[in-house]
């Protein structure tokens, strides 16, 4: 075997393991992927778990269907009760506005 003959071997053992690390790229490439767009999914399901909690109590579920309702009956309290929830959350979907009237001057807000 003279030297030509072992370079050539050389180099197709070289082609062959860059092929092979090409391979082993894109199999991490892909399962990184499912790995990101799981985490993903997972921290959405979590968010949308947490968001809808609040309709555990049922003392804001009501709330809660009273302004969808457009019920205008909500005392000082409730209407507290509901901005408190809905800023401590991602937001209560629909957003209530909240009129403040105090010594003269009025205030509308949107809660936040």
């Amino acid at each position: 075997m003279n030297w030509e003959a072992i370079g050539a071997i050389g180099e197709i053992l070289g082609a062959a393991a860059v092929f092979v690390s090409l391979i082993y790229l894109a199999v991490q490439i892909r399962a990184n992927h499912k790995e990101v767009r799981l985490a993903a999914m997972h921290e959405i399901s979590v968010e949308f778990r947490e968001s809808i909690s609040t309709f555990d109590d049922p003392q804001m579920a009501e709330l809660l269907t009273r302004v969808n309702l457009q019920d205008d009956t909500l005392t000082d309290a409730e209407t507290l009760q509901l901005w408190l929830e809905c800023s401590a959350s991602s937001g209560c979907g629909r957003r209530p506005t909240i009129n403040i009237e105090r010594e003269g001057w009025t205030s509308t807000s949107g809660i936040p």
